[in-house]
């Protein structure tokens, strides 16, 4: 009895050109990994060999997975996650494409990427859109600082002082409160990296909005962090999607990603 879905009915087909004895194939099961063949001792002692050549063939593309990363993503979690991936799936190669948020959307939906991580979210209704983890905002300071000797911060506290912002780090909530503040126009200072923010704080020009567990990484440099206060103004890390052109692999990842999003909800909430 043959078993024909998709893929085991294109193998089956090319075997029976190749073979007189197909009928004595008794079971042929396909997964996108794998199959499995099991026959009588009759059939030639090649036809292993072709249907391994045929499935190496039929299903490289999904032996590949192109992971697109927008600005801001990399992360403690991130790294979680594709050593998982790695870890489980050895034999899916992963191509990254490091892009802008614009990018990626646009990627994803002409089909030039499987998946993104992205800080914004989708918005648009060919892509899927799930948030992953989440980072809390923070203030970061030289160690010298006026408000140093504060536990927390207010954003209204830093309105005499310059403030840096990485735009790739998108917080909407953040975005509307400081625009809500009388705050001049040279007071808000956009730069183009985290390090650049660093750069800027560590020498004393002001202070720094950013994802706590940055700022906390960079204590080396010179820099303290303060929680803020009056939040909570949060960093999600989403996973992006086309919309019904998930493969298996694309689908596995997004299980991992959600395991590693749990874990990481999980440890936040310990005391």
């Amino acid at each position: 009895m043959c078993q024909k879905d998709g893929l085991a009915e294109l193998l089956i087909s090319a075997l029976a050109e190749a073979s007189n004895n197909l009928p004595q194939l008794t079971t042929l099961k396909i997964t996108t990994l794998n199959f499995t063949l099991s026959c009588n001792a009759g059939l030639p002692f090649w036809t292993d060999r072709l249907l391994g050549a045929l499935m190496h063939d039929a299903t490289s593309q999904f032996s590949h997975f192109r992971l697109a990363i927008a600005p801001g993503v990399p992360s403690s979690c991130l790294t979680t996650l594709l050593a998982l991936q790695r870890a489980e799936e050895p034999e899916v190669t992963i191509t990254f494409f490091e892009t802008s948020a614009d990018d990626l959307l646009t990627g994803l939906e002409e089909g030039r990427y499987d998946a993104g991580m992205s800080l914004r979210n989708a918005g648009a209704p060919a892509v899927k859109s799930q948030p992953l983890w989440v980072e809390n905002v923070a203030v970061a300071m030289p160690l010298g600082f006026p408000l140093v000797a504060q536990a927390k911060i207010t954003l209204a506290e830093l309105l005499d002082y310059p403030v840096f912002c990485w735009p790739a780090e998108a917080c909407l909530l953040l975005d509307q409160r400081l625009s809500s503040l009388p705050l001049s126009q040279q007071s808000i200072q956009h730069v183009t990296s985290f390090e650049m923010m660093a750069l800027w704080v560590t020498a004393g020009y002001g202070v720094g909005l950013s994802a706590q567990s940055r700022i906390e990484r960079a204590h080396a440099w010179g820099i303290t962090m303060r929680p803020l206060s009056d939040g909570p103004y949060e960093i999600v890390t989403y996973l992006l999607q086309p919309h019904g052109r998930a493969n298996a692999v694309s689908e596995r990842f997004e299980h991992r990603a959600t395991l590693v999003a749990k874990d990481r909800a999980a440890c936040s909430n310990i005391p």
